[in-house]
């Protein structure tokens, strides 16, 4: 039969090729004779043969680099390279569109000395000491946070140095 993916998916297609298939198998009197190995490799290369050739022509490349394999795949091992290929297609990337008015830069100094192997375990998440972010027309800022647990001497307190996007010398288009 001439079967085709269409609008089906990998999945559904190959599903449907398999029912065909089985059906076949059901059909044809089974052969006792000493050839009937060499007859079911025929048999599986033109199932993987029909397979490839159903597919839509948006597969082309997959299908030349399953039928460069050597050996051929059987006709499972070459649906679920496919599959794996019709899944890579379906997953889209998402972009977050970049706001400059909301965008803020954070300049700070290395401390000249790491904290101590106590201070590790002491130290106080991420969101006890969230950033501030102030917008001032078409301005950003950013308040550098403060890390009171740390030692002075290896990380000064600062109480909010003001970095903007002017200062930083940064022009708007």
């Amino acid at each position: 039969s001439n079967l085709s993916q269409g609008n089906m998916s990998v999945s559904a297609y190959f599903t449907k090729c398999k029912q065909l298939w089985d059906e076949y198998v059901v059909l044809v009197t089974p052969c006792a004779c000493a050839s009937t190995g060499s007859a079911m490799k025929l048999i599986e290369r033109q199932q993987l043969m029909q397979f490839l050739m159903g597919l839509n022509d948006s597969y082309q490349s997959v299908k030349s680099n399953i039928l460069m394999m050597n050996p051929l795949p059987s006709v499972s091992q070459a649906s679920s390279i496919v599959l794996q290929e019709e899944q890579q297609r379906e997953i889209k990337p998402t972009l977050v569109p970049l706001d400059i008015d909301s965008t803020a830069f954070l300049s700070h100094r290395r401390p000249q000395s790491f904290p101590s192997k106590n201070m590790v375990n002491s130290t106080p998440s991420l969101q006890q000491h969230s950033q501030s972010i102030h917008n001032a027309g078409n301005q950003s800022s950013l308040v550098q946070p403060s890390f009171p647990h740390l030692p002075r001497k290896s990380f000064p307190q600062n109480q909010g140095s003001v970095y903007t996007l002017s200062t930083l010398g940064v022009e708007f288009l």
